[in-house]
Protein backbone atom coordinates (compact mmCIF):
# COMPACT_ATOMS: atom_id res chain seq x y z
CA UNK A 1 0.00 0.00 0.00
CA UNK A 2 1.61 3.24 -1.17
CA UNK A 3 0.87 6.84 0.93
CA UNK A 4 2.39 8.70 -1.55
CA UNK A 5 -0.45 10.43 -3.98
CA UNK A 6 -0.66 9.55 -7.44
CA UNK A 7 -1.68 12.63 -9.80
CA UNK A 8 -3.08 12.04 -13.40
CA UNK A 9 -2.43 15.92 -13.82
CA UNK A 10 0.80 17.14 -13.87
CA UNK A 11 1.65 19.77 -10.99
CA UNK A 12 2.11 23.57 -11.41
CA UNK A 13 5.02 25.12 -9.02
CA UNK A 14 3.73 24.67 -5.45
CA UNK A 15 0.27 23.20 -6.47
CA UNK A 16 -1.40 19.97 -6.63
CA UNK A 17 -5.07 19.67 -7.47
CA UNK A 18 -7.52 16.90 -8.11
CA UNK A 19 -10.50 14.83 -7.41
CA UNK A 20 -10.36 12.04 -5.08
CA UNK A 21 -13.05 9.71 -4.08
CA UNK A 22 -12.11 7.69 -1.11
CA UNK A 23 -13.74 5.16 0.78
CA UNK A 24 -10.98 4.08 3.37
CA UNK A 25 -7.59 5.78 4.14
CA UNK A 26 -5.30 4.72 6.86
CA UNK A 27 -3.35 7.53 8.69
CA UNK A 28 -1.51 9.07 6.68
CA UNK A 29 0.42 12.97 5.85
CA UNK A 30 1.12 15.19 3.74
CA UNK A 31 4.15 18.00 3.00
CA UNK A 32 2.06 20.43 1.91
CA UNK A 33 -0.74 22.05 3.46
CA UNK A 34 -4.15 20.08 2.22
CA UNK A 35 -7.46 21.88 1.74
CA UNK A 36 -10.49 19.41 0.92
CA UNK A 37 -13.45 20.59 -0.63
CA UNK A 38 -16.37 17.72 -0.62
CA UNK A 39 -18.50 17.54 -3.56
CA UNK A 40 -20.46 14.01 -2.81
CA UNK A 41 -21.49 11.96 0.14
CA UNK A 42 -20.15 12.06 3.80
CA UNK A 43 -17.14 11.37 5.39
CA UNK A 44 -15.36 10.90 8.40
CA UNK A 45 -12.36 12.46 9.35
CA UNK A 46 -10.23 11.18 12.53
CA UNK A 47 -7.04 13.43 13.15
CA UNK A 48 -4.92 14.67 15.68
CA UNK A 49 -6.88 17.39 16.84
CA UNK A 50 -10.44 15.38 16.93
CA UNK A 51 -13.23 13.34 14.89
CA UNK A 52 -15.00 15.37 11.92
CA UNK A 53 -18.08 14.33 9.22
CA UNK A 54 -17.80 16.98 6.34
CA UNK A 55 -21.01 16.59 3.67
CA UNK A 56 -21.16 18.38 -0.03
CA UNK A 57 -20.21 21.95 0.22
CA UNK A 58 -17.84 21.57 3.39
CA UNK A 59 -14.47 22.39 3.37
CA UNK A 60 -11.65 20.98 6.10
CA UNK A 61 -7.79 22.05 6.31
CA UNK A 62 -5.09 20.34 7.17
CA UNK A 63 -1.68 21.62 7.54
CA UNK A 64 1.61 20.21 6.56
CA UNK A 65 2.83 16.99 8.28
CA UNK A 66 -0.44 16.74 10.32
CA UNK A 67 -1.65 12.67 10.70
CA UNK A 68 -5.49 12.18 9.31
CA UNK A 69 -7.47 8.96 8.29
CA UNK A 70 -10.54 9.09 5.83
CA UNK A 71 -13.31 6.75 5.64
CA UNK A 72 -16.77 7.26 3.72
CA UNK A 73 -18.56 3.40 3.48
CA UNK A 74 -20.71 5.39 0.32
CA UNK A 75 -17.36 6.70 -1.11
CA UNK A 76 -16.53 10.35 -0.99
CA UNK A 77 -15.89 12.24 -3.46
CA UNK A 78 -14.00 15.82 -3.01
CA UNK A 79 -11.91 17.90 -4.60
CA UNK A 80 -8.18 18.28 -2.98
CA UNK A 81 -5.91 21.13 -3.14
CA UNK A 82 -2.45 20.91 -2.04
CA UNK A 83 0.01 23.90 -1.58
CA UNK A 84 3.78 23.75 -0.46
CA UNK A 85 4.88 25.89 2.54
CA UNK A 86 7.25 27.42 0.43
CA UNK A 87 4.94 28.57 -2.48
CA UNK A 88 5.74 32.02 -1.24
CA UNK A 89 8.97 32.84 -0.17
CA UNK A 90 9.52 35.57 1.67
CA UNK A 91 5.70 35.56 2.79
CA UNK A 92 5.90 33.52 6.00
CA UNK A 93 3.72 30.98 4.49
CA UNK A 94 6.80 28.20 5.10
CA UNK A 95 6.06 28.68 9.21
CA UNK A 96 2.44 29.07 8.90
CA UNK A 97 0.52 26.71 11.46
CA UNK A 98 -3.40 26.88 11.68
CA UNK A 99 -4.21 26.43 15.27
CA UNK A 100 -7.93 25.15 14.28
CA UNK A 101 -9.11 22.12 12.59
CA UNK A 102 -12.48 22.71 11.22
CA UNK A 103 -14.67 21.56 9.12
CA UNK A 104 -16.83 25.04 8.70
CA UNK A 105 -19.89 23.31 9.30
CA UNK A 106 -20.81 26.25 11.64
CA UNK A 107 -18.82 28.68 9.76
CA UNK A 108 -20.21 32.07 8.99
CA UNK A 109 -21.98 31.10 5.34
CA UNK A 110 -20.27 34.46 3.38
CA UNK A 111 -17.00 33.44 4.06
CA UNK A 112 -17.38 29.22 3.81
CA UNK A 113 -19.02 30.68 0.10
CA UNK A 114 -16.34 32.95 -0.63
CA UNK A 115 -13.65 30.17 0.20
CA UNK A 116 -15.39 27.58 -2.23
CA UNK A 117 -15.34 30.42 -4.80
CA UNK A 118 -11.23 30.71 -4.74
CA UNK A 119 -11.14 27.23 -5.18
CA UNK A 120 -13.35 26.58 -8.16
CA UNK A 121 -11.85 29.25 -9.78
CA UNK A 122 -8.29 27.88 -8.86
CA UNK A 123 -9.79 24.48 -10.30
CA UNK A 124 -10.84 25.45 -13.67
CA UNK A 125 -7.95 27.39 -14.32
CA UNK A 126 -5.88 24.73 -13.81
CA UNK A 127 -7.64 22.26 -15.38
CA UNK A 128 -8.37 23.99 -18.26
CA UNK A 129 -4.99 25.22 -18.64
CA UNK A 130 -5.29 28.58 -20.54
CA UNK A 131 -2.37 30.58 -21.19
CA UNK A 132 -1.16 31.89 -18.11
CA UNK A 133 -3.01 29.70 -15.81
CA UNK A 134 0.16 29.42 -13.47
CA UNK A 135 -0.05 32.51 -12.32
CA UNK A 136 -3.88 33.01 -12.18
CA UNK A 137 -3.64 29.45 -9.90
CA UNK A 138 -0.91 31.09 -7.94
CA UNK A 139 -2.70 34.56 -7.44
CA UNK A 140 -5.84 33.02 -6.56
CA UNK A 141 -4.02 30.71 -4.06
CA UNK A 142 -2.03 34.14 -1.82
CA UNK A 143 -5.71 35.42 -1.72
CA UNK A 144 -7.47 32.45 -1.00
CA UNK A 145 -4.50 31.65 2.12
CA UNK A 146 -4.68 35.34 2.60
CA UNK A 147 -8.42 35.07 3.44
CA UNK A 148 -8.08 31.93 5.67
CA UNK A 149 -6.09 34.22 8.09
CA UNK A 150 -8.73 36.59 8.21
CA UNK A 151 -11.09 33.85 9.19
CA UNK A 152 -8.99 30.74 11.03
CA UNK A 153 -6.75 31.51 14.38
CA UNK A 154 -2.89 30.45 13.06
CA UNK A 155 0.43 31.13 14.48
CA UNK A 156 4.04 31.41 12.64
CA UNK A 157 6.24 28.69 13.98
CA UNK A 158 9.28 29.45 15.83
CA UNK A 159 12.70 27.90 14.38
CA UNK A 160 12.32 25.66 17.46
CA UNK A 161 9.15 24.50 16.83
CA UNK A 162 9.09 24.25 12.91
CA UNK A 163 12.35 21.89 13.64
CA UNK A 164 10.92 19.91 16.57
CA UNK A 165 7.59 19.70 13.70
CA UNK A 166 9.80 18.58 11.00
CA UNK A 167 11.93 15.99 13.08
CA UNK A 168 8.44 14.53 14.25
CA UNK A 169 6.61 14.47 10.68
CA UNK A 170 9.62 13.11 9.01
CA UNK A 171 9.74 10.07 11.37
CA UNK A 172 6.18 9.66 10.62
CA UNK A 173 6.87 9.44 7.24
CA UNK A 174 10.20 6.80 8.07
CA UNK A 175 7.58 4.33 9.94
CA UNK A 176 4.70 4.63 7.07
CA UNK A 177 7.13 3.88 4.55
CA UNK A 178 8.38 1.22 6.96
CA UNK A 179 5.38 -0.93 7.26
CA UNK A 180 4.30 -0.35 3.40
CA UNK A 181 7.46 -2.00 2.85
CA UNK A 182 7.17 -4.84 5.38
CA UNK A 183 3.24 -5.60 6.27
CA UNK A 184 3.27 -8.50 4.25
CA UNK A 185 6.27 -10.08 6.22
CA UNK A 186 6.93 -10.08 9.97
CA UNK A 187 6.85 -6.87 11.22
CA UNK A 188 7.68 -5.37 14.34
CA UNK A 189 8.23 -1.96 16.08
CA UNK A 190 11.74 -3.34 17.48
CA UNK A 191 13.25 -3.16 13.81
CA UNK A 192 12.07 0.34 13.75
CA UNK A 193 13.14 1.57 16.70
CA UNK A 194 16.67 0.09 15.84
CA UNK A 195 16.71 1.88 12.56
CA UNK A 196 16.37 5.23 14.16
CA UNK A 197 18.22 4.66 16.72
CA UNK A 198 15.61 4.79 19.51
CA UNK A 199 14.09 2.85 22.29
CA UNK A 200 11.03 0.76 21.21
CA UNK A 201 9.57 2.03 24.79
CA UNK A 202 10.00 5.53 23.27
CA UNK A 203 8.72 4.71 19.77
CA UNK A 204 5.43 3.24 21.30
CA UNK A 205 4.34 5.52 22.64
CA UNK A 206 5.20 8.34 19.86
CA UNK A 207 2.91 6.17 17.25
CA UNK A 208 0.07 5.81 20.08
CA UNK A 209 0.19 9.61 20.64
CA UNK A 210 0.76 10.69 17.38
CA UNK A 211 -1.84 8.45 15.34
CA UNK A 212 -4.18 7.21 18.29
CA UNK A 213 -3.79 3.58 17.65
CA UNK A 214 -0.44 1.59 18.69
CA UNK A 215 1.56 0.20 16.27
CA UNK A 216 0.05 -3.15 16.04
CA UNK A 217 -2.80 -2.31 15.43
CA UNK A 218 -1.80 0.31 12.76
CA UNK A 219 0.13 -2.43 10.81
CA UNK A 220 -3.54 -4.53 11.00
CA UNK A 221 -5.38 -1.94 8.96
CA UNK A 222 -2.83 -1.56 6.53
CA UNK A 223 -2.90 -5.73 6.17
CA UNK A 224 -6.43 -5.71 6.47
CA UNK A 225 -6.94 -2.80 3.42
CA UNK A 226 -4.19 -4.81 1.54
CA UNK A 227 -6.33 -7.89 1.77
CA UNK A 228 -9.85 -5.99 0.95
CA UNK A 229 -7.66 -4.91 -2.41
CA UNK A 230 -6.46 -8.54 -3.35
CA UNK A 231 -10.37 -10.33 -2.73
CA UNK A 232 -11.79 -7.78 -5.09
CA UNK A 233 -8.94 -7.75 -7.63
CA UNK A 234 -8.35 -11.38 -7.43
CA UNK A 235 -11.43 -13.18 -7.23
CA UNK A 236 -10.27 -16.72 -7.35
CA UNK A 237 -7.40 -16.45 -5.07
CA UNK A 238 -8.06 -18.52 -2.10
CA UNK A 239 -9.18 -16.71 1.26
CA UNK A 240 -6.34 -18.43 2.83
CA UNK A 241 -3.76 -17.44 0.22
CA UNK A 242 -4.93 -14.00 0.25
CA UNK A 243 -4.62 -13.97 4.24
CA UNK A 244 -0.91 -14.82 3.99
CA UNK A 245 0.11 -12.76 1.07
CA UNK A 246 -1.55 -9.78 3.49
CA UNK A 247 1.13 -10.47 6.40
CA UNK A 248 -1.49 -12.54 8.81
CA UNK A 249 -0.04 -15.75 9.80
CA UNK A 250 -2.67 -17.22 11.30
CA UNK A 251 -6.15 -17.63 9.22
CA UNK A 252 -8.17 -17.74 11.90
CA UNK A 253 -6.88 -14.55 13.46
CA UNK A 254 -7.54 -12.84 10.28
CA UNK A 255 -11.03 -13.60 10.08
CA UNK A 256 -11.50 -12.15 13.06
CA UNK A 257 -9.94 -9.22 12.48
CA UNK A 258 -11.70 -8.32 9.56
CA UNK A 259 -15.22 -8.88 10.77
CA UNK A 260 -14.70 -6.64 13.56
CA UNK A 261 -13.27 -4.08 11.67
CA UNK A 262 -15.54 -4.57 8.39
CA UNK A 263 -17.94 -6.04 10.13
CA UNK A 264 -18.68 -9.33 7.98
CA UNK A 265 -16.30 -12.13 7.28
CA UNK A 266 -13.79 -12.44 3.92
CA UNK A 267 -16.17 -14.90 1.82
CA UNK A 268 -19.05 -12.95 2.77
CA UNK A 269 -17.53 -10.00 1.69
CA UNK A 270 -16.29 -11.44 -1.53
CA UNK A 271 -19.32 -12.49 -2.35
CA UNK A 272 -21.42 -9.35 -1.52
CA UNK A 273 -18.70 -7.23 -3.73
CA UNK A 274 -17.86 -9.15 -6.31
CA UNK A 275 -18.21 -8.04 -9.37
CA UNK A 276 -19.40 -11.02 -12.14
CA UNK A 277 -19.25 -7.74 -15.14
CA UNK A 278 -15.81 -6.92 -14.17
CA UNK A 279 -16.79 -3.26 -13.57
CA UNK A 280 -16.35 -0.53 -15.90
CA UNK A 281 -13.05 0.58 -17.32
CA UNK A 282 -10.87 2.31 -14.72
CA UNK A 283 -12.79 1.90 -11.82
CA UNK A 284 -12.29 1.53 -8.48
CA UNK A 285 -13.60 -0.98 -6.19
CA UNK A 286 -16.00 -0.31 -3.39
CA UNK A 287 -13.73 -1.08 -1.19
CA UNK A 288 -10.34 0.22 -2.82
CA UNK A 289 -8.48 2.63 -0.92
CA UNK A 290 -9.17 5.47 -3.59
CA UNK A 291 -9.57 6.37 -6.51
CA UNK A 292 -7.51 9.88 -8.25
CA UNK A 293 -9.82 10.89 -11.46
CA UNK A 294 -9.04 11.89 -14.84
CA UNK A 295 -9.70 14.36 -16.93
CA UNK A 296 -13.20 13.90 -18.27
CA UNK A 297 -14.56 12.71 -14.60
CA UNK A 298 -12.93 15.58 -13.20
CA UNK A 299 -14.24 17.84 -15.33
CA UNK A 300 -17.61 16.53 -14.65
CA UNK A 301 -17.47 16.92 -10.65
CA UNK A 302 -15.97 20.48 -11.40
CA UNK A 303 -19.41 21.40 -12.83
CA UNK A 304 -20.79 19.79 -9.52
CA UNK A 305 -18.89 21.45 -7.52
CA UNK A 306 -19.64 25.11 -9.46
CA UNK A 307 -23.25 24.20 -8.65
CA UNK A 308 -22.64 24.48 -5.09
CA UNK A 309 -20.89 27.82 -4.90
Amino acid sequence: MSEIEIIRYNGIRGIRLFFNTVYRRTPHQHRELEIILVVKNEMKIECERGTFTVGPGRMILFNPGEIHQLESPEGCTFLCLQIRPDIFPGCGTENLFFDAQVSFETSDGEALRTFREHIVRIAEAYFAREEGFELFCHSETGLLIYRLLGFLPYHILSAAERETRIIRNERMHRLFLFVEENYMHKVRLSDFAKEEGMSMSYLSHFVKDVIGMTFQEYVTEVRLDAACRMILESPKDRLIDICYASGFSDYRYFCAAFKKRLGTTPDLFRLTNSRGDGGAAGSANRFSEEEIHGKAESEAYLAMLRKLV
